[in-house]
């Protein structure tokens, strides 16, 4: 039998005490066995957990010969300890929150791979690592380290890769580096390394990647350089000196990514490039280069997808092969002339951000700015990357179109503009509005839910102000990182700051100045505007740009509010008798109302039984007695909730959620208490089909057949008034083939009733789990259907409604299936409109256990990546036909979810399969559903997709890609264990007896430390 030598188990003792990582000691670290060994997979690129042995067959003796611990968020010290394990000779513990210095002991193993990327190391680079000859790749990305790069690297003669990049390294690059010929990848970006850019760089004639963005290196490139024939890669900006004239690259042809920004390059652009058959991103912007563009970069059109010319001095005609193209090309802010061929214009092919100088631009391509040069604005007030809101009685204008690369956007209000240009490095689905994924520690944080982000340079123009004085307020906060001692914690945002041309802010740190992720931080300026006021955020190559993911990095700003430091007199507050005729006419219709309701109200005391003819009599009043045009008016916008009426009972039965009404579309009818009666059979036991959580479920058929079901809620509590205001506001207002439709509702003395479309197939839970006698013969391409019925539904809530709803307590107890078995979302009695509330940190957690997202159930947190998480549970139980709450094969397991892990590390998802399907299923389509349900329910909200994301995956569109999976199933290491425990001591726990309601049968859960919900 082989065995791992007892020294060797010895250390890995210690290095998991270090690491804080729990090995299973009681198996044999080389037994290839769970625990010790996770096969790698092409969907986890985050997460590696491997322990890999050499066992000598002769010997029975095993030596531990790589220690891989990628993306696990450790949080102990580098432990010397692993210099006793002789063999070992690749360690990698990428992405983790591990601190303290690199032992100098570690140069005695014979390692040939070591990456440390994402991580809080610090101190300096040990000289003793020149004892490792057999180092080929060393990985230090995104740490802390300090001091110089020793000179005694030279010696690593193998050494192919050495990725530096996002530290505080400093001093000049040594000589001895000149050694290193089998270098083809060598990364410093943003450290503090300066000096020339040295001669012996031409040394590295393997080399294929060259990264020297923000550090204070200093130009020109040697002649030497151009000897590097098999670059392909070459990223070069923002140095502390410039570079003269542009570089010889002509021996480079196989170059695919060529960045010489912000250089102060001068001359013109050389034809060469345009032999660079492979080249598909070319940015020499911010330079001072001159002349047309070379004919010969029109060569360059299959495969360029992105080219930068900004911000240079280029002139001459622009080529129609740039007009004629559909890739993102920036020329802006250049001196072109001339005149293209119309037919070009008018085919509206002119987006290519030809933003400025405006004055000087053709003028068919211009995008002009709306002001012809007479001022008319005088504040100016933006919630970048978010919606419209008021705040304070100020009204931020929204900016939410998700544009970036190569885009200029000006709104229709006319009163400002942004452009934005560059694209993320190594990041294939690029966002450019970023949603918060941390706690917030804000008092009011309806600002920094959201924010634009860009991975290089955006400018937004304040358009037409008044000429004086302003106060600039910039908010910012630190909304993509967490504070939460896990690998997304680790990474660092620097960027500078310009206005009206001036620095202001250099290398900001968001984070830094606000003390901490999700806090506000707001920097003012006092500035002299004549016009356009001019805001630019430009990213200089510094700080870490793949921690939480490659591609995280560059300017984010989430308000700009711009307030005049001088007295206005536009004559603007002088009313016009049109105005206040205006005034007059709607102070009269209010007295009308009034009068009107004082009416009702005293006929209501005198009569019962007499519903519809009150509710016609004050149909027949109101617009008896209100013009016209205002009736016209009304019905035009929607904004009489109810047909009139019942708006109006609203706000006497509950005025404090009125007001919580207004703008929406609501399409409702009316009903009265004895037609409901009627239907129902005065309520009769029999026609009861479920208990909700405010109160019974009926089936009722109306006098021409149709069937529906009456939800009856409770008006005993304060609690059930808001519910029955929140549905009607809510549900009325939202339209949607896979949400439940409201037919109507009805108030009548302690009645209050919502009147919904009938369900023929009951929920999804009791078609799933439920009764033997109510279970549905549901096939697979049946439970994909409704699978991506729910998630179009949520789709719809959370990014295509006006409304942006996060629904809370998704399960499938509240999905409903029609007669076709559609799926239908219902209950949205503790839906949370995203628009309305004034936090995300929600009070009252509402939910039910088992569905609730960790950082929801634990903390409150709420964003709609709490409904993605419960999205993936129940379609874990779509496929596997179990409830997540009542399955453990295994004393460890809490819920199925917690089997879907054991299941998937053993590599055996179909285990899961519903065995109701037997064979008739396709084992690919499984696979990715499972795959997605375990996507969908990552403990981390950021990594969980959005779910018209979700859509695309289900439609077959995006591929499916895990990015990492919780592996512990240890109850004191797993959050969702963490937010059982908390919920099940300290939540108020309902449960509804009755068998297989509807539509809410589930255990729900409402810690109450005070009430923030919907409409309150």
């Amino acid at each position: 039998m082989l065995t791992s030598e007892m020294m060797g188990v010895a250390a890995l003792r210690v290095i998991a005490s270090k690491l804080e990582k729990k090995w299973d000691f009681s198996v044999d670290p080389c037994s290839q066995t769970n625990g010790w060994v996770v096969p790698g997979r092409s969907d986890m690129p985050v997460f590696t957990d491997n322990v890999t042995c050499d066992c000598n067959r002769t010997s029975n003796i095993c030596h531990v010969t790589s220690i891989k611990l990628k993306g696990q968020n450790l949080t102990g010290t580098l432990p010397p300890e692993f210099s006793k394990l002789p063999f070992l000779t690749d360690i990698d513990l990428t992405w983790n929150y591990l601190n303290g210095t690199i032992p100098a002991a570690w140069a005695s193993l014979p390692l040939v791979h070591l990456s440390l990327l994402g991580n809080q190391v610090s101190g300096p680079i040990p000289e003793e690592f020149a004892k490792m000859i057999t180092l080929e790749e060393l990985v230090l990305e995104g740490n802390q380290l300090q001091g110089p790069i020793p000179a005694a690297l030279g010696k690593l003669a193998n050494l192919k890769r050495l990725l530096a990049n996002g530290n505080y390294l400093s001093g000049e690059l040594p000589e001895s580096l000149g050694n290193l010929k089998n270098l083809i990848m060598f990364l410093i970006d943003g450290n503090q390394i300066s000096g020339k850019i040295p001669n012996f760089i031409g040394n590295w004639t393997q080399l294929q990647r060259l990264d020297m963005q923000g550090t204070a290196m200093e130009g020109p490139f040697p002649p030497s350089f151009s000897a590097l024939k098999s670059l392909k890669e070459l990223r070069v900006s923002d140095l502390k000196g410039g570079i003269g004239s542009f570089p010889q690259l002509q021996n480079m042809r196989n170059m695919t990514k060529l960045v010489l920004r912000n250089l102060s390059i001068s001359g013109e652009l050389p034809d060469y490039i345009g032999e660079m058959k492979a080249l598909n991103s070319l940015d020499v912007s911010f330079n001072n280069l001159s002349g047309p563009i070379p004919g010969s970069y029109a060569a360059l059109t299959s495969s360029l997808n992105f080219m930068y010319l900004s911000n240079n001095n280029l002139n001459g005609k622009i080529p129609d092969w740039i007009l004629n193209s559909a890739q993102k090309f920036d020329i802006s802010y250049n001196s072109f002339t001339g005149s293209p061929a119309p037919a070009i214009c008018q085919r509206g092919r002119c987006w290519c951000n030809l933003t400025a100088p405006f004055y000087r631009t053709l003028s068919c391509l211009r995008r002009n700015l709306p002001c012809s040069g007479e001022s008319r604005n005088y504040n100016l007030f933006i919630n970048c990357g978010g919606p419209k809101m008021r705040i304070d009685d100020i009204e931020y204008e929204g900016d939410i179109l998700d544009l970036g690369t190569s885009e200029f956007y000006d709104p229709e209000s006319g009163k400002w503009a942004y452009s934005s240009t560059g694209d993320f490095v190594d990041n294939q689905n690029p966002k450019f509005i970023t949603a918060n994924t941390t706690a917030l520690d804000i008092t009011k944080p309806e600002l920094y839910m959201t924010a634009r982000l860009s991975p290089l340079s955006l400018k937004y123009y304040g358009l037409c102000l008044y000429k004086g004085n302003y106060t600039v307020n910039l908010h910012f906060a630190e909304i993509m990182f967490t504070d939460d001692e896990t690998y997304s914690s680790n990474g660092r945002r620097l960027f500078d700051v310009s206005i009206q041309g001036q620095k202001v802010l250099k290398d900001f740190n968001i984070a830094k100045e606000a003390n901490g992720t999700g806090k506000e931080i707001i920097k003012s300026f006092t500035i002299m505007v004549d016009g356009t006021l001019e805001i630019h955020f430009y990213w200089a190559g510094k700080g870490t740009n793949s921690v939480p993911l490659r591609g995280v990095y560059g300017p984010l700003i989430s308000a700009i509010s711009v307030t005049p430091n001088f007295k206005i007199d536009t004559g603007e507050n002088k009313l016009t008798i049109g105005t206040i005729l205006a005034i007059v006419a709607a102070a009269c219709i209010i007295v009308l109302l009034i009068l009107c309701l004082i009416f009702l109200y005293i006929r209501r005391k005198n009569s019962k039984n007499n519903d519809v003819q009150q509710a016609s009599y004050l149909v027949d009043c109101l617009k008896k007695l209100t013009p016209k045009p205002v009736v016209e008016l009304y019905s035009m916008v929607n904004s009489i909730c109810l047909l009139y009426p019942y708006v109006l009972m609203v706000m006497i039965y509950s005025p404090q959620s009125s007001s919580k009404l207004r703008g929406l579309e609501l399409q409702t009818g009316q009903f009265s208490l004895r037609h409901i009666k009627a239907a129902t059979k005065n309520f009769h036991p029999a026609n009861k089909i479920g208990e909700g959580g405010f109160g019974p479920v009926y089936k009722g058929v109306l006098p021409d057949g149709s069937e529906i079901a009456v939800k009856q809620l409770s008006s005993k509590s304060k609690q059930g008034n808001r519910e029955f205001v929140n549905e009607i506001g809510v549900i009325s207002a939202l339209q949607h083939p896979n949400l439940v439709k409201l037919y109507g509702c009805c108030i009548e003395g302690n009645q209050l009733l919502l009147i919904y479309e009938y369900m023929e197939n009951n929920s999804l839970a009791r078609g799933l789990h439920g009764p033997e006698g109510y279970q549905l013969r549901l096939d697979w391409q049946t439970r994909w259907k409704i699978c991506l019925g729910i998630a179009r539904g949520l789709a719809y809530l959370h990014e295509e409604s006006r409304l942006k709803i996060v629904h809370r307590d998704i399960k499938a107890t509240n999905i409903l299936l029609d007669k076709d078995l559609n799926a239908k979302i219902s209950d949205f009695g503790l839906a949370k409109l995203n628009e309305e509330e004034n936090t995300h940190i929600s009070t009252r957690i509402a939910g039910t256990l088992g569905y609730m997202a960790p950082e929801y159930a634990m903390r409150g947190y709420l964003t709609d990546k709490a409904d993605v998480y419960s999205f993936g549970v129940v379609t874990l139980e779509i496929v596997s036909g179990m409830s997540n709450t009542k399955y453990r094969p295994e004393e460890d397991c809490v819920y199925l979810l917690d089997w879907a892990y054991v299941c998937h590390e053993k590599g055996n998802l179909l285990e899961l399969v519903d065995p109701a399907l037997g064979s008739s299923f396709s084992t690919e389509e499984a696979l990715q559903m499972l795959k997605l349900a375990l996507l969908c329910t990552n403990i981390s909200p950021t990594l969980r997709p959005n779910m018209s994301a979700v859509v695309s995956m289900l439609e077959g569109k995006t591929p499916i890609e895990l990015l990492s999976v919780q592996s512990s199933i240890t109850k004191g290491d797993d959050l969702r264990f963490k937010a059982f425990e908390k919920l099940s001591r300290d939540s108020q726990t309902e449960i509804n007896s009755t068998d297989w309601p509807w539509p809410d049968s589930s255990v729900s859960a409402q810690s109450t430390k005070g009430d923030t919900s919907l409409l309150h």
